[in-house]
């Protein structure tokens, strides 16, 4: 993916367009894992292992997890979508939605799914592991039809004007010439 392809994603999303990342992968530039993060201040992807002393995962109450349980999460229910990398470090999101921290050894924590507006639009943030469960799994199945569903909730409208300053913005989320 190169620099203009995401200018131009960024673009449309600005216009009332709301797209959602599944994968962390596709921020990657070169070595930078969060190279490409539409967002001024990119922090990290964090390491978050769930091994003997397991991270503590939940979930907010929001469209995106409507039919499924909310709070913490549930291993039985969830096991196969929890990941092991979170965001963190980014500027606040518009909608916090799902996050895990550990605080048993040392303290880490980040958020698996988040809502950032961008300009008239907004995009989404993820880094549960639905991409990779899809039709395997029923809760990656309804994860992913709920994203989808709230995603499309204001996209009966025309698209916007393309904001005045977006440039500037551009320049300030790292893809400005």
């Amino acid at each position: 993916i190169t620099k203009e392809t995401f200018q131009e994603f960024l673009r449309h999303i600005a216009r009332g367009s709301a797209a959602i990342f599944l994968v962390p992968d596709i921020f990657k530039k070169n070595s930078d894992l969060v190279g490409w993060l539409p967002l001024a201040q990119k922090g990290s992807l964090a390491t978050l292992r769930g091994w003997l002393y397991h991270k503590d995962e939940w979930v907010k109450r929001h469209p995106i997890f409507e039919g499924l349980p909310t709070g913490m999460m549930d291993y039985s229910v969830y096991r196969e979508v929890i990941p092991d990398v979170a965001w963190s470090g980014q500027e606040v999101p518009d909608e916090v939605v799902a996050g895990a921290n550990d605080a048993s050894l040392a303290y880490s924590s980040g958020l698996m799914l988040s809502v950032y507006k961008l300009g008239e639009g907004r995009f989404i943030l993820n880094t549960l592991r639905i991409r990779e469960n899809i039709g395997t799994d029923p809760v990656a199945d309804r994860l992913l039809a709920n994203l989808l569903r709230y995603s499309a909730g204001e996209m009966d409208q025309p698209l916007a004007d393309p904001p005045q300053d977006f440039e500037a913005t551009l320049k300030t989320l790292g893809f400005g010439e």
